[in-house]
């Protein structure tokens, strides 16, 4: 595992990510190794339980798929995952989409530049379900 994160760059933003490679001593489920390193700080904070308490007091909805790892297994057990941190989710009826984004909250956070950090991440989630849509945000 590298010192440092390194700059994980897309189309319209980038992140700090640590990539984490290895070899289990024994067989362990992946589930069970997914839900040792689940949430991630990037989604839930730190310290974990603290920052778990104050986020599910102070989000509207819960999160349900949203910030989930996402990623997949093979027969010998590897596999590559990463967190959801943006999401869409067809709702039952099939006409209604929940998109979902997030921003990373820390006590000297500006409330203004977050809700545009929101508004770029949920732009790249529009634009692949309505190209063109993503320019009536806010």
């Amino acid at each position: 595992m590298p010192d440092e994160p390194s700059l994980v760059a897309f189309r319209s933003v980038a992140h700090l990510g640590t990539r984490i490679d290895g070899r289990l001593r024994a067989p362990t489920p992946i589930l069970d190794l997914l839900a040792l390193v689940h949430p991630t700080p990037a989604v839930g904070g730190t310290p974990r339980d603290l920052a778990l308490a104050v986020i599910a007091e102070g989000e509207p909805v819960p999160r349900d798929y949203w910030a989930g790892p996402v990623g997949w297994v093979d027969a010998q057990g590897d596999g590559e995952w990463m967190v959801g941190i943006r999401s869409a989710l067809l709702d039952p009826d099939g006409t209604t989409v929940t998109l979902h984004a997030g921003s990373g909250v820390v006590a000297a956070s500006d409330p203004g530049a977050e809700a545009a950090e929101t508004d770029v991440k949920l732009a790249s989630v529009l634009e692949s379900l309505v190209p063109g849509g993503a320019s009536h945000l806010r």
